[in-house]
């Protein structure tokens, strides 16, 4: 079996080393809670996290987490599964059923916002292996912690 080799262009690597220095993004010892929607961006973001992880002078975890909204019955985290597997980011997918809120709402619009009071309301984040990790990309910096461990980036 052979071992895919993963590079970070040097373009990018500098500019993501720069802005991880210079704002103190990454200490000795963070767990950082990346999310994973399955676009690009986020797929990008976790690709540049794991090379940084391997790069960077500092000891830190990253978890993977996908939020499945439940609006269609075909949502399929396989994919993004493998891709993180192949990275070595450990990986978890919830079920959130958000259209089904959305319908109970009355009238009201929830956001991610409401997701991530959701989520904390369900102890999700600590039952699940979560609890001290900082999330990056996962939620707006807005809602309730509710005291839990995990902050906003």
């Amino acid at each position: 079996m052979t071992t895919k080799k993963f590079v970070l262009p040097q373009l990018y690597f500098s500019k993501l080393m720069r802005a991880i220095t210079e704002f103190e993004l990454i200490e000795e010892g963070d767990k950082i809670l990346l999310g994973i929607s399955g676009g690009k961006d986020s797929i990008f973001m976790a690709y540049a996290m794991a090379m940084m992880q391997k790069r960077l002078k500092k000891n830190f975890q990253l978890q993977a987490l996908t939020i499945n909204p439940m609006f269609s019955e075909d949502f399929d985290t396989e994919r993004i599964r493998g891709f993180m597997e192949e990275l070595g980011i450990p990986f978890a997918s919830f079920p959130v059923d958000i259209a089904g809120t959305i319908e109970n709402q009355g009238g009201k619009d929830p956001c991610y916002t409401w997701a991530a009071s959701y989520l904390y309301s369900q102890d999700l984040f600590g039952q699940n292996g979560f609890d001290g990790y900082s999330s990056l990309g996962v939620l707006p910096r807005s809602g309730n912690t509710r005291g839990n461990s995990v902050s906003w980036l």
